[in-house]
């Protein structure tokens, strides 16, 4: 299971740079130069670009021409931009259809949605793989044009921290807000969790949802920040939850229980 970026891949170039790289090659000639990084592209401009930002081998599709971009997203996770260049306009979609099968014979699992931004559909295919230590790699691939007006297959490809739905998902806490905070397990219990940015306010919270609960594990839960020193406000209960706040003032935990499953929102102060 992965979670979601909410982060659309068509709005890649105009959110997610706080700095970034774009670069463009012709045809894929030249051979990798024997460095620790391993890949199957064969392109140094790709190869490079790849290494220097998700560090993790992509899958290999041909293209007449490639042009990469990489950054840091609004997560502080590093991306890549890869687009395959230099198709007619009616081959487009049936490459990233191709792309995305090639995703698949090199063990990714790949979904398939329609979406719509910006007045269009577009069909989207999403490949993801574990890569180990409880990261995956996510690869979204769509068809359309760079900013030249190209016809070609944009891979928009980034890290994710996998949340396996089995057990209390802290790494997604630890790895987006650099805390820690009180776990809550039981057997019964099932989880979820996102990450979401809210560009009015430059803010990364944490959505978690703990699932098959019972109402009294939301006064169970309260009793355990409770007793790691939180101070629980239960003031605004009705439109916001229980609102804990931490010994040290770093950061707050919305909380509340509704329909067999506990909500909790986290991030800092």
């Amino acid at each position: 299971m992965y979670f979601k970026k909410t982060l659309l891949i068509l709005a890649t170039l105009a959110l997610s740079a706080c700095a970034s790289t774009s670069l463009s090659t012709e045809n894929p000639s030249s051979s990798h130069d024997g460095s620790l990084f391993k890949s199957e592209w064969g392109d140094e401009i790709v190869e490079n670009a790849i290494e220097n930002s998700i560090q993790y081998d992509i899958p290999y599709f041909y293209a007449p021409k490639y042009e990469v971009e990489t950054g840091i997203d609004v997560y502080n996770d590093p991306y890549l931009n890869l687009y395959f260049l230099g198709f007619k306009e009616d081959e487009a979609a049936q490459k990233a259809e191709a792309y995305a099968s090639v995703c698949r014979a090199n063990g990714y699992k790949v979904d398939f949605d329609t979406s719509y931004a910006d007045g269009l559909f577009f069909d989207l295919y999403t490949a993801t793989i574990d890569i180990g230590d409880g990261y995956g790699m996510m690869i979204q691939i769509v068809s359309g044009a760079n900013d030249a007006g190209e016809i070609g297959v944009l891979a928009y490809a980034t890290p994710y921290v996998i949340v396996d739905g089995l057990s209390f998902p802290m790494q997604l806490i630890e790895h987006y807000l650099n805390i820690t905070i009180p776990k809550f397990e039981k057997d019964y219990f099932a989880y979820y969790g996102e990450v979401l940015y809210d560009s009015s306010l430059g803010l990364i919270y944490v959505y978690l949802e703990i699932q098959n609960a019972l109402a009294d594990d939301e006064d169970e839960y309260k009793t355990i920040l409770e007793d790691s020193n939180y101070l629980i406000d239960a003031s605004y209960y009705e439109d916001y939850g229980y609102i804990a706040f931490d010994k040290d003032d770093t950061h707050i935990i919305q909380f509340s229980y509704l329909y067999g499953s506990i909500g909790l929102y986290v991030y800092n102060v």
